[in-house]
């Protein structure tokens, strides 16, 4: 089976990154800093899976699977910053291409050998990211005057003064090349034996135990240069082509210059005039290169015992032993100096969990749960890297540490006559060292990003499901369904410095709501979906920490199964052109404010 796509498109953004906030509210905030980004894109992806199956017997068979997936990306970020502070004015111009792959291969086996169940697998995945350019180009212009209007805080506008946006004033800055690659190995084994027994003349169940292997490597290196002229003068009016600007999302009010570089422009631009240009080697850049390994060997044992027809118990224990090593660079900024770190770490968990179900009648059922899981760090985030962007950077954290967490869960769920579900449940999770992350002021006068682990948190909520096909409605009308689903969340995190806090990504409010029909070989759904705002990264103190702000979207899907083989299929997304916002501490805060527009796919599903 194998599946192709291609889509063209992009975002618009406006972001008044730069604050000198005051009290809460707006009467004392200075903005220094402005962006107005547009982002066109292009996706395309290819993939295709194959299996076989072969029977051994009638009581044994073995599986194979494979799958190959590439994505390409290709993007043109176009920036105007607007360095009010500085009366100064930068064009900005990134094409980046990202290529990514993945290859997994999948063996298993499922045996009865005299009642007892074995089943078998082992698995190999190979995937790499090779970003072959990711360039910038940056043009800047002097002595602009400003006068920025943040009555509104969903329309902040920086107001630069008349012909700020001639071409001819953007002098050539400098070029910053870089390309990455990454690639990463992926083995996995398991093998689980069940074994049936009785207790008395009810009690029935099976005992499970077993093994699990996972041995993971990845690896990344990372270049970057700059490239500034030799000597002599070059503006943007010299390269530049004519660039519409008046389809801008939030409104051709913001301005933007009316030519922009191409991106062949800027992929070209330094094998075109290496003779007139001066090179660097962006070292900083050089931390991001690293090469870490971990291995992660557990085993279980579980029993599901059905004490009678109508209770079941689900006890077990989870033993993981990790090991993990990874090698990298960190940067010392006085320096300018890189010096190879390494860091390990070897560690062991017990998660012991109890499941239980009472089957009130044989459509409900009362659920009851209490299990411990953990959540390791990602990868990437334990490398002692710098990402710097202007002011800002993003820093790695080789001292994280694993996030483990407890949870209690108690569901009631009741099975309609007439395809339906209806389901209530309270959930509280505990958590250790839950992982966050920070940003705080540095020394460059921007912000640094880090990820760090809090002290504690605690989850804690209320669930409701209903799912309903309308088959009693009479006629045409019996194809009708509905869905809905609502979650409220109370959380609450410790910080490392004592500081209590809602918990970082974790919404109060999430609400989903559908409405489908189906007849014949046509589906259809409208869905709506409600997610309140959250926090998405600390700041020193509660006013500084970021939220996304909340956000409702209406979708359209419908398919008709046009033969046996063939599905004519369309979707629609964001109907109503919801954008993102991110602010700091309050709402009229705002940080970003990012449109995506409404956009679809129509196509074809073939099968065979």
């Amino acid at each position: 089976m194998g599946s192709y796509s291609f889509r063209d498109f992009g975002s618009d953004d406006v972001e008044p990154s730069g604050w000198d906030f005051g009290d809460p509210g707006l009467g004392d905030d200075v903005l220094e800093e402005f962006e107005t980004r547009y982002y066109s894109l292009t996706r395309q992806r290819i993939g295709g899976t194959a299996s076989l199956d072969y029977r051994l017997s009638e009581t044994s068979s073995i599986q194979f699977t494979g799958t190959y997936t590439e994505h390409v990306d290709t993007e043109q970020r176009r920036r105007i910053v607007h360095v009010i502070e500085d009366d100064e004015m930068e064009f900005n111009h990134k094409n980046r291409r990202e290529d990514l792959w993945i290859a997994n291969g999948r063996l298993t086996g499922e045996h009865l050998l005299g009642g007892v169940q074995l089943d078998w697998g082992a698995s190999m995945g190979r995937a790499g990211e090779d970003t072959p350019y990711d360039t910038e180009i940056i043009f800047k212009r002097e002595d602009v005057t400003y006068s920025p209007d943040i009555s509104d805080p969903t329309r902040v506008l920086p107001n630069p003064s008349a012909g700020a946006f001639s071409p001819s004033a953007f002098e050539f800055d400098a070029i910053e090349p870089a390309n990455s690659n990454t690639t990463d190995t992926d083995l996995g084994a398991f093998v689980d034996l069940e074994i049936p027994y009785s207790l008395g003349s009810t009690a029935t169940g099976g005992l499970k135990f077993g093994f699990n292997l996972r041995d993971k490597s990845k690896d990344q290196s990372v270049e970057e240069f700059a490239y500034e002229l030799a000597d002599g003068e070059l503006f943007l009016s010299d390269l530049g082509e004519a660039f519409d600007f008046d389809n801008f999302a939030p409104g051709p009010e913001y301005g933007f210059v009316p030519v922009s570089t191409t991106p062949d422009q800027v992929r070209d631009f330094v094998d075109q005039r290496r003779s007139q240009l001066e090179e660097e080697r962006d070292l900083e850049a050089d931390s991001e290169d690293f090469e870490l390994s971990e291995r992660v060997i557990a085993g279980y044992v579980m029993t599901e015992l059905n004490v009678t027809d109508r209770f079941m118990l689900l006890p077990g224990v989870r033993y993981e032993y990790t090991d993990y090593q990874g090698d990298g660079f960190a940067w010392d900024s006085e320096t300018e100096t890189l010096t190879p770190t390494s860091s390990d770490n070897t560690y062991g968990n017990l998660f012991p969990h109890l499941h239980m179900r009472y089957r009130v009648t044989p459509r409900t059922n009362l659920r009851a749960a209490f299990s411990t899981a953990i959540a390791r760090p990602n990868y990437f985030d334990l490398i002692p890297y710098r990402i710097r962007d202007d002011e800002d950077r993003e820093l790695g954290n080789p001292e994280l540490d694993p996030t483990t967490a407890r949870s209690f869960d108690l569901l009631f769920e009741h099975y309609d006559q007439r395809i339906g579900v209806l389901s209530a449940g309270v959930f509280y999770k505990q958590l250790t060292d839950p992982i966050f992350t920070f940003v705080e002021e540095n020394d460059l006068g921007g912000d640094d990003e880090q990820p760090r682990n809090g002290e504690s948190g605690d989850i804690r909520g209320i669930e409701f499901s209903l799912q309903q096909q309308l088959s009693f409605l009479p006629g045409a009308l019996a194809g009708l369904g509905v869905y809905g689903n609502y979650t409220f969340t109370d959380s609450e995190a410790t910080l490392a410095d004592g500081r209590m806090a809602q918990f970082a990504g974790q919404a109060d409010h999430a609400f989903n709501a559908a409405l489908s029909y189906e007849r014949g070989g046509f589906s259809s759904q409208f869905s709506f979906n409600l997610r309140d705002a959250y926090i998405d990264g600390y700041g020193d103190e509660e006013a500084e920490d970021e939220f996304v702000g909340s956000r409702h979207q209406f979708d359209l899907s419908a398919s008709y199964d046009i033969s046996r083989q063939g599905t004519v299929y369309l979707q629609l997304l964001n109907l109503t052109n919801q954008p993102f916002v991110l602010y700091q501490g309050f709402e009229e805060r705002e940080l970003q404010r990012e449109f995506y527009r409404a956009w679809g796919t129509l196509g074809v599903r073939l099968t065979h």
